[in-house]
C-alpha cells in the first residue's frame, strides 16, 4: 500500500464554523474560505497556536506584507487571493505530503536512532506525563494515530516540545522549542480571516527581525534539508515560524486498509539561540545588578493567575520596560494610521505551565479577554487600567496580611498580645493557603473586571470608582466567608473582632477613602 496524506487537500485542521459546528478542513480550505470559520478549535490550546503559526507562515511567504499599504489591500479584498495561493501550492504540493518518501512534511529521520511507539509523540507535547489525548490512553501498549492526529501532533511538537534527555549514549539532548514555556499571544477577530490578518504583522528583511546568513528566508518545507545550514539564528521570520526543533519521522503502516502511524523516530533538531525573542511573546525588561545590564523575563502561565491581571502590561505600548507581542503593536499602528476602523478586539493566549528546567507540564491553558482599541493609543485609559490593577494587587496584600493575623490568632489564642506566644510562621502560612482567600478574591473580581474594561473608554473616572466598589465587596465577601467558616467559638469570635479593624484600615490605606464595609 502506498501511504499518502496531502495536507493541502485532506481534512486535518479542526475548526468551528460561524454557527458553531465543529469540523476538520484541509490547509487550503482553511485559508481560502477563512471567512466562514470562527477559528481553529483543537483539543489542546497550544495546538491552536501551532496551527495558527503554520497558517501564518504560508501567508507571510505569499503576501508579506512589507508595509501597511500592502496589508490594507489584503484587508480590503476580504479574502486571501486563491490564484496566488494555488500557484504556490502547485509548486510545492509534494512537500505537503505527510508520508512522502523524499520530503515528508516537517520531518527528517536521524540516521542513528531507532523507532519508538507513536505515543512518544504525545508525550513530547505532554511533558512525559501520562494522560488521555485524542481518546487514547497512554500505557505500555502501542497506539495508532490517524494521519490528521499525527499531523496535529507533529506541528505542535515542533513548536512546543520541552528540553530533556533524548539519547544520552549518542550525546543527543532535546532543547526547548520556540514556544514551549511562555504564553503565545494572538489578536483574534470575528472569523479566521480576521484573526490571521490581525496577526499578519509586517514582514520584510528587517521586520520582525533581521534576516541572517547568505540564504534567503524560507519555510522549512521549501528546503531540501531544513537542518542546513547548521544555525542557531533563524534565517528570517519564515524560518522561525517553522523552526525544526525536532528530527521527527512518522512511520506509517496499513491497518484495515487505512494508513496509520504506530511508530516514529525522534531526535533533537536545531538549537535556537536563547537571545532570539519570539514576536508572539511578552517580555518584561528590568534593570540588572550592574550599570547598563538588563534582565529579561518572558510572561508565563502560572497556577491561579488569570490573563486579565496582566492586561496593563500587555496593552502598555509606551512602556520602556516591556517588549509587547508584535501583533498588539501592529494593530495599534494600523488603527492609528486609519488603515483599520475602530473596533473591539480580543487578545487570546495559549500555552503550557511547566516546571522550570524540567520536561513536566502542570497544565495547558487557553484564555482571552476583549478590549476596546482605544486602549492601544490612549495613554490615559492605559494608565487608568494600570491604576485599577495596582489597587487590586495592593488590596490583595492587605487581605493576605489580615488573613495571616486571623490565622495566627486561631492557632494561638493570645497571639495578639505583646507577650503572647507566637505561632510558627509555616503553620500560619499553611492555614492561610488552606482558606484560599486570594483565590476567592481574584475569582470574585474576574467578571467585574471585564465590566470595568467595557466601561473604561467612555468614562474612565466613573469606571474606576465602580471598580473600587467591586474591590471592597470582594475583600469583605472573602473575609466574611472565612470568618463564618471558623464557627462561633470564643477563639473564633475574638480573632474576627481583632482582625476586622486591620482590614478596614487596609482598605482605607489602598483606596484612600472612608472605610466602608460591604
Amino acid at each position: 500500500m502506498k501511504h499518502q496524506f496531502d495536507l493541502l487537500h485532506e481534512p486535518w485542521i479542526p475548526v468551528v464554523t460561524l454557527d458553531g459546528v465543529a469540523r476538520s478542513v484541509s490547509l487550503r480550505e482553511a485559508l481560502l474560505n477563512a471567512t466562514i470559520y470562527r477559528g481553529v478549535s483543537a483539543n489542546l490550546p497550544h495546538t491552536n497556536a501551532a496551527v495558527l503559526r503554520l497558517l501564518l507562515a504560508v501567508l507571510h511567504r505569499n503576501f508579506g506584507p512589507p508595509n501597511t499599504e500592502v496589508w490594507e489591500s489584503l484587508w480590503l479584498r476580504g479574502a486571501f487571493d486563491a490564484a496566488v495561493l494555488d500557484d504556490y501550492f502547485g509548486r510545492w504540493q509534494s512537500r505537503f505530503d505527510l508520508f512522502s518518501n523524499e520530503h515528508p512534511f516537517y520531518q527528517n529521520r536521524h540516521p542513528l536512532v531507532k523507532e519508538k511507539p507513536a505515543q512518544v509523540l504525545l508525550q513530547m507535547i505532554g511533558g512525559g506525563d501520562t494522560f488521555t489525548l485524542f481518546d487514547h490512553v497512554l500505557d505500555e501498549s502501542s497506539i495508532s494515530l490517524t494521519p490528521p492526529e499525527a499531523a496535529l501532533l507533529l506541528v505542535t511538537a515542533q513548536a512546543f516540545s520541552l528540553a530533556g534527555l533524548a539519547y544520552p549514549q549518542l550525546g543527543l539532548v532535546y532543547n526547548d522549542a520556540p514556544c514551549s514555556r511562555a504564553i503565545v499571544f494572538f489578536v483574534e477577530g470575528k472569523n479566521l480571516f480576521e484573526t490571521l490578518m490581525f496577526n499578519l504583522i509586517q514582514y520584510n528583511r528587517v521586520e520582525p527581525f533581521l534576516w541572517h546568513g547568505e540564504e534567503a528566508d524560507r519555510p522549512a518545507w521549501e528546503a531540501d534539508d531544513p537542518y542546513l545550514p547548521q544555525r542557531s539564528q533563524p534565517l528570517g521570520y519564515l524560518d522561525y515560524l517553522t523552526w525544526p526543533n525536532r528530527r521527527i519521522k512518522l512511520v506509517p503502516e496499513e491497518q484495515s486498509g487505512q494508513s496509520v502511524v504506530v511508530r516514529i523516530t525522534t531526535a533533537p533538531g536545531l538549537v535556537l539561540n536563547a537571545e532570539v525573542h519570539n514576536p508572539m511573546h511578552h517580555y518584561r525588561i528590568d534593570a540588572g545588578k550592574k550599570a547598563g545590564e538588563q534582565t529579561v523575563k518572558v510572561l508565563r502561565f502560572s497556577e491561579g493567575r488569570a490573563l486579565w491581571r496582566d492586561s496593563h502590561a500587555l496593552l502598555d505600548l509606551h512602556s520602556q520596560a516591556a517588549d509587547v507581542p508584535r501583533s498588539i503593536s501592529w494593530m495599534s499602528q494600523l488603527v492609528s494610521d486609519g488603515v483599520l476602523p475602530g473596533r473591539r478586539l480580543q487578545l487570546s493566549a495559549y500555552g503550557m505551565c511547566t516546571e522550570p528546567g524540567k520536561a513536566k507540564v502542570n497544565f495547558y491553558r487557553g484564555q482571552s479577554f476583549e478590549f476596546d482599541d482605544d486602549l492601544l493609543h490612549n495613554t490615559e485609559l492605559v494608565n487608568t487600567l494600570g491604576t485599577a490593577l495596582e489597587h487590586a494587587e495592593n488590596l490583595r496584600r492587605e487581605l493576605w496580611s489580615t488573613m495571616s493575623r486571623l490565622a495566627a490568632q486561631m492557632i494561638t489564642f493570645d497571639a495578639d498580645k505583646e507577650n503572647g506566644r507566637k505561632p510558627d510562621s509555616k503553620d500560619v502560612q499553611n492555614l492561610v493557603q488552606h482558606w484560599n482567600a486570594e483565590g476567592l478574591y481574584w475569582n470574585h473580581l474576574e467578571i467585574p473586571f471585564h465590566r470595568f474594561l467595557d466601561h473604561l473608554p467612555e468614562n474612565p473616572a466613573g469606571a474606576l470608582q465602580i471598580w473600587h466598589g467591586e474591590l471592597r465587596a470582594a475583600v469583605w465577601a472573602v473575609y466574611e466567608q472565612t470568618v463564618i467558616g471558623l464557627g462561633e467559638s470564643q477563639k473564633a469570635l475574638k480573632a474576627a473582632a481583632t482582625t476586622r479593624g486591620w482590614l478596614v484600615y487596609g482598605i482605607k490605606k489602598v483606596l484612600d477613602d472612608r472605610p466602608q464595609e460591604e
